[in-house]
């Protein structure tokens, strides 16, 4: 009988202890949210790499269906592709997000922009791009997992770029329901020249375009609710793809019958033609003297009012004067040019960063560009509910003031609207 009594203890204090480390153990959900258009074989080996460091880390893969304490959300696609010297070339970017399921907060925010992957062929090429990617990716997830400081952007077309330290704009971003599908977004960081063209040096580079670009995209989404697959976000953008996302761009405005509202954020080069003085925004493999395959900013804004739309916003964190946040694209430039300022139809407002001939300058405290500091500061102050009117004169007075007390310079920031407006653009609201 003392037997039978102390065998089945004996098993219960076995199952016990024998499950209690899968009890302690947290509970994570990886999801895809983004095929690659041309195979699934590459976003599966990244969540394949994923699943492998969080298991090696102690963690839990479950299912998304059962209750988590963490989910991983993840994009991957193929950026662009060429070939060289009888090999063919794939560059993939790559998204991750970690959530914190409890407190339903974003912990963690990664952003890989070209990474690199060559072979004899396509199919080659496309799966070394996508394993090392899958590599990097596991990676840093496992830096963060053991306790590294936090990773708000990383990016670089040849390797993985230092850890950009968040600032206070990129936490507590607020939340909205609100779902506004007929709103349409295109997000430009340019930040990594030097990669993209011979004989540039660090300091022609943009600092923190690429995190500009990140978190506004965040904001577009959160708190002014425009939906994830409405919003295209180009990291290091060359020219064919900056051409190509604006002509969707007039898609969708075409489609929609004059009720769409679309959105246009930039940071990085813009340049001055010497002659005719037009700014341009500049793609990354795009000299200063091949203004040709930029984007010219007039052309820009015919596009995008060729059709009726119920409003179109750019934002520009750029300047057009010859200057720049590092080092001009043209050094040996010498004199800044006042670029032409040319009316605008439709219904257009433009945000620019700086007027005149001056520069758009960092705000290296804050780890983005001024303009955008103070853009995205006014969004999470007033959750995106801010007249166009109120938006434009707190970014004329904190950044003209701030600039000339951190950067020792000018900078003031403008809004243009079209004429057609007059003066309706005012009270127009951030978050419709």
């Amino acid at each position: 009988m003392q037997k039978n009594i102390f065998y089945p203890g004996f098993l219960l204090v076995f199952l016990i202890l024998a499950i209690q480390p899968c009890l302690s153990q947290k509970r994570v959900a990886v999801i895809k949210i983004d095929h690659n258009a041309g195979s699934p074989a590459g976003p599966n080996a990244i969540e394949s790499a994923i699943h492998t460091v969080l298991l090696g880390n102690g963690y839990s893969v479950v299912a998304d269906t059962v209750a988590t304490d963490y989910k991983i959300r993840f994009s991957a696609a193929t950026a662009s592709t060429n070939t060289s010297n009888d090999l063919t070339f794939i560059y993939v970017n790559a998204e991750v997000a970690i959530i914190d399921m409890p407190s339903r907060k974003e912990t963690c925010h990664l952003l890989f922009s070209g990474i690199k992957g060559g072979g004899v062929n396509m199919a080659v090429a496309y799966q070394k791009a996508y394993r090392i990617a899958a590599r990097r990716i596991a990676d840093s997830i496992g830096q963060i997992l053991k306790g590294s400081p936090q990773l708000v952007v990383q990016a670089g077309p040849a390797q993985l770029a230092a850890a950009t330290p968040p600032s206070d704009v990129d936490l507590n971003i607020p939340e909205t329901p609100i779902r506004n599908d007929k709103n349409y977004a295109l997000v430009i960081g340019n930040e990594d020249y030097k990669s993209y063209q011979q004989g540039l040096n660090d300091e022609v580079n943009v600092d923190f375009a690429i995190h500009d670009a990140a978190i506004f995209k965040t904001y577009l989404n959160k708190t002014l609710g425009i939906p994830e697959e409405n919003i295209k976000l180009l990291l290091n953008a060359k020219s064919i793809e900056m051409h190509r996302e604006v002509k969707k761009l007039v898609s969708y405005i075409k489609a929609l019958n004059g009720s769409a509202e679309i959105i246009v954020f930039y940071a990085g080069h813009g340049l001055p033609d010497e002659v005719t003085h037009e700014p341009f925004l500049i793609p990354v493999d795009v000299s200063g003297t091949d203004l040709q395959f930029a984007v010219k900013l007039s052309d820009l804004c015919t596009e995008l009012t060729s059709s009726p739309s119920h409003r179109v916003t750019l934002f520009i964190d750029a300047c057009f004067t010859g200057g720049a946040r590092n080092q001009a694209l043209v050094a040996a430039r010498g004199v800044k040019i006042k670029p032409k300022t040319d009316a605008l139809s439709g219904n257009l407002v433009i945000f620019s960063a700086s007027s005149g001939d001056q520069s758009s300058l960092a705000y290296k405290a804050k780890s983005h560009g001024m303009f955008t500091y103070y853009l995205l500061k006014k969004i999470q102050e007033t959750k995106g509910n801010v007249t166009y009117k109120s938006l434009g004169n707190y970014l004329s007075q904190e950044v003209s003031i701030q600039s000339v007390r951190v950067n020792n310079k000018d900078q003031n920031p403008q809004v243009r609207a079209s004429d057609d407006l007059r003066d309706q653009w005012e009270s127009w609201i951030l978050r419709p």
